[in-house]
């Protein structure tokens, strides 16, 4: 079995329907279906049955699609290596970015990589900082930039600071609790307490 067909069966688990995902895979559904009679030859199982609502997996299907997952890793993981044993640096850097440094810090930085690598493809995938934080605990990813300070037992680096203005009407006491500012009476006394 090559990537193709390690894809071929995590997408179809997912979706459980032939039709949606040969669409997910931009292949025909007759491919899809070959592509799976193929694997159940090589195997001597069945791997998948067609039911009313979609496809139900066999216990060696289900234990095959969730080997899929584990195996498009190592063979990424393969590829990668056999890449950077060069003297070239090339292969393809997978990014997890928090949606405010994708936005705003990313383009440029991105830019003097390219200029750095040219042969280096990236690909990156955005979202909340503690989204982020998972996709590099999970290894999908192999560098995540996010926003704020996650417990990380590896190596770990601040990129940057920012400042944080306030504007208000009112005084701002910062060593107090946002909650004792909001209640405080205009002659200076708090009305915490006092209901």
């Amino acid at each position: 079995m090559d990537y193709q067909d390690w894809l071929i069966l995590k997408v179809l688990y997912e979706k459980k329907n032939i039709t949606k995902a040969a669409q997910s895979l931009y292949i025909s559904q007759p491919s899809l279906t070959r592509r799976i009679q193929q694997m159940e030859k090589e195997f001597r199982v069945t791997i998948i049955q067609r039911g009313t609502r979609g496809v139900d997996f066999t216990p060696q299907g289900e234990f095959l699609a969730k080997c899929a997952g584990e195996e498009m890793d190592r063979l990424r993981h393969i590829r990668e290596r056999v890449l950077n044993m060069g003297q070239e640096v090339m292969g393809t850097l997978r990014l997890g970015v928090s949606n405010y440094i994708s936005k705003h810090k990313l383009p440029r930085s991105l830019k003097l990589f390219r200029e750095k690598y040219p042969k280096v493809e990236y690909k990156v995938f955005t979202g909340w900082s503690r989204d982020v934080f998972d996709l590099v605990y999970n290894q999908d990813v192999h560098v995540g930039i996010v926003r704020g300070d996650y417990r990380w037992p590896d190596a770990k680096r601040v990129l940057f600071e920012e400042q944080v203005w306030v504007a208000s009407r009112e005084p701002i006491v910062l060593e107090e609790p946002p909650s004792a500012a909001a209640n405080r009476i205009p002659d200076g006394s708090s009305d915490a307490g006092r209901h």
